[in-house]
């Protein structure tokens, strides 16, 4: 789906309720946003900049042969949105992170099939503590920045001193709000220690450092330093060479990297091209490398020789919520002690077999096709699949089976009137259905779930709201039916922050179903703190909980966007993943 000028951003309009989550959580379609104010505007050049050149077949990747050197070999992948900002600690920019990965070192890397943190290039050795809160890191001692400095645990210290500082208002410091302190032992070796376990805050250590000796100790320069705008001090795989606004970025190869069996790409140039159409278009005529193909789009280059085709399951998904408590009285899940605290169930939706109803009675696949047009995946719970050590592939989600769904409303005591509208003890089956009303996909798919719910003899109030009244209802946990969705979700569960009773806290807890059961509680919290993170025995553990959600059903998770990414088919050596390109 395409972006919309409207965005229905919860993490935006309620940073400071919800600045202990580690989700991005969205309720509509968006880009990024926007850096913190009073980072440094995109430069722009006094008179047109000639255009860096494009890719050329005598670009491609070929190796030396006998007859002299191969030609440089030029990747160039489309990039939607120029940068602003080369200073990872201010900028969520995309196309900035992007280039910042590249030619800035860290601790860890993503996996890009599993998703799994592991060490990078600087990292000789890297080892937990017992209970799991701190990790030492040794550095390796041969690695400089290309000013000739090595590159040290005091970068790191600095970085991560400049993320969390309050003067510098990084926009990724609540997410680092748990970070107790970074400790240099010596030049090569440091320890990070976070206020408590959790397996998901390792994810924070992925952050791209800078070369602490070319900024201001107490990081008075932070803001406008030259190297924000020409980060020439590098000690990634790359390092910068170019940037021509809203034309290209240009990234040449260090002469430090590593060769790694595939035949080295000499440059990396970002082309700026905002217009997907264009992009598909210059990717087919061989300017292009590799870019983003939006689902709209996906025809155009499906089946042609020139590309090649890889989808993965997007890193989002569309649910729709089910209160099991009584929306007008909402209350925490816990009291202070960490004690469950009763609800007072929904009068109607705190029945499980009304639930299943409710989700039996859906027509899953034109739901999402309102959402994602034909590029969408099926869910039967909240872990993604992407997510392959955790995600239960015993499940399947559930069929569209609406003699299911009356057989159980029958048996819950709900019986169809004359009016096809069922009736229990007088009372009719009547619920609301809230979403976000700057949504056009969001509001068609929600007449469409009164219509089918209708089917079944459930009298669907459908209310499309404001974001403000849509936010406060959600999180209030003041509502019957909800239609949103979670994005930027994550490599691994314990960010997902759904289910426990601890986060059943009306209007800032992300447990907005009040969801309550002590051995989920369990699973989740083993599951979060295992020492050491083992994917076994945490998947196993996050499988256990996804098996008794697919029973109680607080969420009918429907599905999420596949992402189709396209690249030239001359490469030969790229495997995209679902969290990254390797």
């Amino acid at each position: 789906m395409r972006i919309r000028p409207r965005l229905f951003w919860i993490t935006l309009a309620l940073t400071a309720m919800l600045a202990l989550t580690t989700l991005a959580l969205r309720l509509g379609n968006g880009a990024a946003p926007d850096p913190p104010e009073g980072d440094p505007p995109p430069a722009t050049p006094s008179e047109p900049a000639e255009s860096l050149p494009v890719a050329t077949p005598s670009a491609l990747p070929a190796w030396p042969d006998e007859d002299g050197p191969a030609a440089p070999v030029i990747f160039v992948e489309a990039v939607a949105q120029d940068a602003d900002t080369f200073n990872p600690v201010l900028t969520t920019n995309p196309t900035s992170l992007a280039v910042a990965r590249k030619i800035f070192p860290a601790l860890l890397e993503l996996d890009a099939q599993s998703g799994l943190p592991f060490p990078t290039a600087l990292v000789e050795t890297w080892a937990p503590s017992p209970d799991g809160r701190s990790y030492t890191f040794t550095l390796r001692g041969d690695m400089a920045w290309s000013d000739g400095q090595p590159v040290t645990a005091w970068d790191v210290q600095f970085t991560f001193a400049a993320l969390t500082s309050e003067a510098v208002q990084s926009p990724y410091r609540a997410a680092l709000a748990s970070m107790e302190q970074v400790v240099v032992i010596n030049d090569q070796t440091l320890m990070v220690t976070f206020q408590q376990t959790d397996c998901s805050l390792l994810h924070r250590l992925r952050h791209p450092l800078l070369p602490s000796h070319r900024y201001a100790v107490d990081f008075g320069d932070l803001r406008d330093n030259p190297l924000n705008l020409a980060p020439t001090v590098n000690a990634g795989p790359f390092r910068f060479d170019e940037w021509r606004p809203g034309d290209a970025i240009r990234l040449v190869r260090s002469p430090d990297a590593r060769d790694e069996g595939a035949p080295p790409v000499d440059e990396w140039h970002y082309r700026i091209q905002p217009d997907a159409a264009l992009q598909v278009a210059e990717l087919l005529a061989g300017q292009l490398h590799a870019a983003s193909v939006p689902a709209d789009l996906v025809a155009m280059v499906t089946g042609d020789e020139r590309v090649v085709l890889h989808q993965v399951p997007g890193d989002s998904f569309s649910f729709l919520a089910l209160n099991l408590a009584d929306p007008q009285a909402p209350q925490a899940g816990q009291d202070a002690a960490g004690r469950l605290v009763a609800q007072t169930p929904h009068p109607v939706l705190g029945d499980p077999w009304v639930r299943r109803a409710v989700a039996l009675a859906l027509d899953t696949a034109p739901l999402l096709a309102i959402a994602y047009g034909e590029q969408s995946y099926r869910l039967p719970s909240y872990v993604l699949p992407t997510v392959d050590w955790a995600y239960d592939q015993s499940l399947t989600p559930l069929p569209h089976a609406p003699a299911e769904a009356a057989a159980l409303l029958d048996e819950a005591g709900w019986v169809m009137g004359a009016d096809g509208i069922r009736m229990r003890g007088g009372e009719p089956l009547a619920l609301t259905l809230i979403t976000n009303d700057d949504n056009a996909a969001r509001v068609q798919m929600g007449v469409l779930a009164q219509q089918q719910l209708a089917q079944a003899g459930i009298a669907v109030e459908f209310s499309p709201l404001p974001f403000e009244a849509m936010a406060a209802s959600l999180l209030g946990q003041q509502f019957d039916l909800a239609l949103a969705g979670w994005e930027q979700i994550g490599p691994d569960p314990a960010a997902s922050t759904f289910w426990h009773s601890r986060d059943d806290r009306p209007g800032v807890g992300l447990n907005v179903v009040s969801f309550q059961d002590a051995e989920v509680d369990r699973w989740l919290d083993e599951a979060a703190a295992w020492p050491g993170c083992a994917p076994e025995p945490r998947g196993e553990r996050y499988r256990l909980a996804q098996q008794r959600l697919y029973t109680e059903t607080p969420f009918v998770v429907l599905g999420g966007p596949l992402v189709t990414w396209a690249y030239d088919a001359r490469w030969q050596h790229l495997t995209p993943g679902p969290w990254g390109r390797e």
